[in-house]
Formats: C-alpha cells, sequence, structure tokens
C-alpha cells in the first residue's frame, strides 16, 4: 500500500514535505497505489530553516477538509511531477513529465490528505517499484501569519526534496498564490470592525451581516439595486442630516415678534393685575373683619392674624367669621337705649348710691344729707 501513514523519514522543505511514497518494508514488492498520503496533519518545519516569517506550518483537521474539498470542486486533475519540474519549466524550460494525476482526496483527521484515485503513469509505477523513487513532496501554500496551510497547489515524486534553490523556486510560486489570500484576509478583517463582529467571525458570518446590511439599505429606499447606491454618499447625506439636527437643537429658530408681547409690557400687566387682586382682597377682608370688630365678635387682638389669613385665603377668613358670637353686652345697653330710670328709694338716691350705702353700712337718709350739703 502507498503512504498509508505518514512517514517522516526525510526532512521537511518549504512548502514542501518529504512524504514516504510507498511503505513496503524489506523484502516486500514495492507497488503503487490510488491512495497516497499527500500532506501531513499537525506542525513542521523544513530542514533548511524554513518557514522564517512563522514558527512553523501547521495543518489542522478544519483546515484540511476545505483544502479537500476545494480540490474535489476542481475541474482538471491536480498533477504529481518529478522533481518538481513544473516548479521549474517557466524559468528553465525543462519539459515538466507528469508521474501521477489525481482527482480526489480524503483528509483523515489526525493523520492528513489521502489521494483517493491516484493515477500512475506507466513510466512512474515503475520508477517507483525499482525504488527509484520513495518520496511525495506537496508544495502548498500557508497563511503568512499563522503558518496554517491554505491550499494544495501540486506535488512532486523525489529523492531530494531540498533541492539547490528549491527553497527560491517553491517561494516564488507559492507566494503568488498566498499574496492573493491575504488582501481577502484583510478585507474579512476590515469587514469585521464595519459590522462590529467578533475577530473569530468567519467568511459565512461576514456575508450572513453584510446581507442583513443591504436587505435594510433597500427597506429604506435608497438602494435598488448592486451598481445603483453609492455607500460614501449615503454616509455623507447621514453625517450632513445629524449635523443639520444638533445644529437646530444647539440653535433654537428666533420667535416670531409678531406672535409674542414684549417682556416689559408682558411684566407691567403682570404687576396691574396683581395690584387690582391685592385691592379686591382688601375690600373683601375689610367687608368680613370690620362688622366683626364693631360687633365685639372679634378682638382687637385678632384683627392682625385675622387679616393675614383674609390676605392668603379669603374663604377661610370668611368661615371663621361665621363662627363668632358677639356678646350680649357689645349688641345693645341694658336699658335698651333708654335713660335709667330714677331711683324710688325714700332718700332720693339712685341705685348704684344705695348700693355705696350698703357695702359701708351707711343709712341712705345719712347718705342724702351729705350728698345734698
Amino acid at each position: 500500500m502507498l503512504g498509508m501513514k505518514p512517514q517522516r523519514t526525510k526532512p521537511i522543505s518549504i512548502g514542501q514535505v518529504a512524504l514516504a511514497v510507498c511503505s513496503a518494508t524489506a523484502g516486500e514488492a514495492r507497488t503503487v497505489s490510488q491512495r497516497v498520503l499527500i500532506l501531513p496533519f499537525g506542525e513542521f518545519r523544513g530542514l533548511n530553516g524554513l518557514p522564517t516569517d512563522v514558527p512553523f506550518w501547521r495543518a489542522t483537521n478544519s483546515g484540511g477538509k476545505k483544502i479537500a474539498a476545494a480540490i474535489n470542486a476542481r475541474n482538471t486533475a491536480t498533477v504529481i511531477d518529478y522533481d518538481h519540474q513544473t516548479l521549474f519549466a517557466s524559468k528553465t524550460g525543462v519539459k515538466a513529465v507528469a508521474a501521477c494525476w489525481f482527482s480526489k482526496v480524503e483528509w483523515v483527521d489526525g493523520v492528513g490528505l489521502f489521494t483517493t484515485d491516484a493515477n500512475w503513469t506507466a513510466a512512474a509505477a515503475a520508477h517507483i517499484e525499482a525504488d527509484e523513487f520513495r518520496y511525495i513532496s506537496p508544495v502548498f501554500s500557508y497563511h503568512k501569519k499563522t503558518g496554517e496551510v491554505t491550499a494544495l497547489i501540486n506535488a512532486a515524486l523525489t529523492n531530494t526534496p531540498n533541492l539547490d534553490n528549491m527553497a527560491d523556486v517553491a517561494a516564488l510560486a507559492i507566494q503568488s498564490i498566498t499574496i492573493q489570500e491575504e488582501p481577502m484576509d484583510e478585507l474579512i478583517e476590515q469587514l469585521r470592525w464595519l459590522l462590529n463582529l467578533p475577530i473569530s467571525a468567519g467568511a459565512d458570518e461576514v456575508t450572513s451581516e453584510l446581507q442583513k446590511l443591504i436587505d435594510k439599505l433597500k427597506g429604506t429606499g435608497e438602494a435598488t439595486a448592486a451598481n445603483g447606491f453609492d455607500l460614501a454618499a449615503y454616509l455623507a447625506k447621514a453625517e450632513t442630516a445629524i449635523a443639520v439636527n444638533s445644529q437646530a437643537a444647539a440653535s433654537p429658530a428666533s420667535p416670531d415678534p409678531a406672535q409674542y408681547a414684549p417682556i416689559a409690557d408682558l411684566q407691567a400687566v403682570q404687576r396691574e393685575l396683581n395690584e387690582l387682586r391685592t385691592a379686591a382682597n382688601a375690600q373683601q377682608v375689610d367687608a368680613l373683619i370690620n362688622p366683626a370688630l364693631e360687633s365685639g365678635a372679634l378682638l382687637p387682638a385678632q384683627e392682625v392674624w385675622a387679616r393675614e389669613l383674609g390676605r392668603t385665603n379669603i374663604a377661610a377668613l370668611s368661615q371663621f367669621v361665621s363662627t363668632l358670637v358677639a356678646p350680649a353686652a357689645f349688641g345693645g345697653t341694658q336699658t335698651g337705649g333708654k335713660p335709667p330710670a330714677q331711683s324710688t328709694s325714700p332718700a332720693g338716691l339712685t341705685d348704684a348710691e344705695l348700693a355705696v350705702c350698703s357695702q359701708m353700712g351707711i343709712e341712705p337718709e345719712a347718705f342724702a344729707k351729705t350728698k345734698a350739703a
């Protein structure tokens, strides 16, 4: 069987990893197989010190499945050549001969990427069976920041994966792909920022949020077609509207003088109205308090309090006055307004004089004589 397990029997080179093309042990016949390990799982580095831009290359299960899906979706087969001649062909003019073609691959978690339909040429099969070639060396692109393998370019049947100048030639071939990938990564990163998405958001999440934004913009009537919407102009319009509203809030429009009276005139009218109210209140207070004072129902000592009550609450004063009762002595004289009746005592003394005589023990006649003298 070919390449059923990753054989780290040779060092790893830039963008390439040496994998045994045949796992036959001593004494066993070497035969080709449709199933060959083309890319190993895990982290690896090259003997020549590469990579230098990242700590190591890495093939992950999730990334490997994406690579497999991309290869399986291709319309053209992927080549396995001899000693990476495809990389040299454009520079040296050397004919790049295919050793194998494959179109379908499978990613096995924790192991790596396998071909499932490797179609070896008769010459390549003979070389392998004769032990003239031992290793598969894949060429791949990788992320310049994380080192994660992002795509399989091709592979080679080789015995020396670290050929002279191989690192430079492979780097040129890989660069043409990774440079195309990095702007896409930067675009995704910028879209994450624009849409306020977490750094872990992938292309699918970014696309979903973009579609929501597009639907929302279509709902406003601002956008009707992909080429009929100017986002920069839309944002500028929104900024202008915000600025106008802010200015209006900070500087309200001047009032129309025809609809408002001057403040001085308004204050004068207010003063006159207050004076009229005070005068009317004073009249009401006088009308309640003066009669109560005259009748004796309200004592002079209560006048100041009563007037203050009337100034603030005329209804309360009116209710208070209505409960007052004038003493009888203040309602008229004891003789009903007639002169006191003359005494009919024998001595001709008045009632008051008789009362004095009684208190002092004097006879009325003696008092009358003293009074007459």
